[in-house]
């Protein structure tokens, strides 16, 4: 029989509407109503997520409700008590974000969005040092400290401390593809990996370099290209020590040794 997925509901102390914990709703800022995205972790694929094992990442959302900082004028704002919203229901969202013109409910919400693009992180673990954007995360990173894992795979028994975590890991086993592309029809698990690949269709190239300002599509390849002004070459090799910016450049440097008698 076809493994269902799991979804958790908690009542939210101040719109007393039920809400999921799923994961990275609309970056994770948004209001926290039901859906099955189960979407990837920050940073990470879903090649990423087949690897054993795998530590999930401390800034996932908790279960609890993230408006517990709204005033009372934002909520009248917004529109006060809403039911969970359902599937293809858009709801006015008069908060756009003056960088990326993402739209939002609250203005709180908004407010909170902005961290993410001023790279602001005011809560910190006081075991590790690690700094989130929202006391949820850190809440939820706690229990990287603590061990707890209450949501298990019926299918591998591998422990979750998120039930939207263990949703997108039992679409590893049932192949469930359920983000598609408008553009070219390809399908993805996670939808992270949708937007990112989506990307290749815009042409949008969104992570600039803060030095010399050259753009990005991804992430990584600004990461990578940051290397080249800091110096900074991880990649060694263990034959002649020379080192290099690149893995790739790494493998390809040591097929010169392979002729190399000993």
């Amino acid at each position: 029989m076809k493994n269902q997925l799991f979804f958790q509901w908690f009542p939210c102390h101040v719109t007393q509407s039920l809400q999921t914990n799923a994961e990275l709703d609309e970056d994770r800022s948004q209001l926290l109503h039901p859906n099955q995205d189960g979407e990837s972790l920050p940073g990470c694929s879903s090649e990423e997520l087949k690897s054993e094992p795998h530590k999930e990442d401390a800034s996932e959302p908790t279960s609890d409700c993230q408006m517990s900082e709204v005033s009372d004028d934002e909520w009248r704002d917004s529109g006060g008590f809403q039911k969970p919203q359902q599937a293809g229901e858009t709801a006015d969202r008069p908060y756009t974000c003056s960088v990326c013109n993402k739209n939002f409910r609250i203005k709180s919400i908004l407010t909170r969005h902005m961290k993410t693009h001023t790279g602001e992180k005011p809560y910190s673990c006081s075991i590790c040092g690690k700094s989130f954007i929202q006391r949820s995360y850190l809440q939820t990173h706690m229990n990287s400290h603590s061990g707890q894992k209450p949501y298990t795979c019926s299918f591998c028994g591998r422990g979750f401390t998120q039930v939207g975590n263990m949703n997108a890991h039992i679409r590893i086993h049932t192949g469930e593809k359920p983000h598609s592309c408008s553009d070219c029809g390809k399908s993805f698990r996670e939808k992270a990996d949708l937007i990112k690949h989506t990307i290749i269709h815009t042409g949008e190239k969104p992570y600039v370099c803060s030095v010399c300002s050259m753009k990005f599509s991804a992430q990584s390849n600004l990461t990578r290209h940051m290397k080249t002004h800091s110096g900074e070459r991880p990649y060694s090799c263990s034959a002649c020590g020379k080192r290099f910016i690149r893995r790739s450049h790494l493998i390809i440097h040591t097929k010169t040794h392979a002729g190399e008698k000993t």
